[in-house]
């Protein structure tokens, strides 16, 4: 029961953003044939669609974070992986999380924040595909 409320948000939260993408490129298209008059009107148009749809993507960004937050501290409780890969795993998360709501107090999104995720993210894929799972820990359960 507990991953499908959050896939649940994500999927109506990125549809979302689709839509606003899709908003952003139909105002584009429109704004290059309009006149010069126009235009002007279309530029505050062009702020407020392109608004709602980074709102939209930084809350996908959060929810996706807090996925990868459940995933570190699954792998940590159960010790699957080394407590070391998902110790840090769970820091570079809380550091994404940190760095994506940035935005929404208008502080500007530093990606250097975001960096260790990804490292942590490589580290477990290198780690899963070189050892896998602990299965001692499988069979114990």
């Amino acid at each position: 029961m507990g991953l499908w409320p959050d896939r649940l948000i994500r999927v109506i939260v990125l549809t979302r953003c689709g839509v606003e993408q899709i908003s952003v490129m139909s105002l584009s298209n429109a704004y290059s044939t309009a006149d010069a008059a126009v235009r002007e009107q279309m530029e505050l148009i062009r702020i407020v669609v392109a608004s709602a749809r980074n709102w939209a993507h930084y809350i996908g960004l959060l929810l996706s974070g807090a996925s990868i937050f459940r995933m570190y501290a699954t792998l940590y409780r159960l010790r699957l992986v080394p407590r070391l890969l998902s110790t840090f795993g769970l820091a570079a998360t809380v550091s994404q999380l940190a760095g994506v709501s940035m935005p929404l107090f208008g502080v500007k999104l530093e990606f250097l924040i975001l960096a260790p995720l990804a490292l942590s993210q490589i580290a477990l894929g290198i780690w899963l595909v070189a050892r896998g799972f602990s299965s001692d820990e499988l069979i114990a359960d």
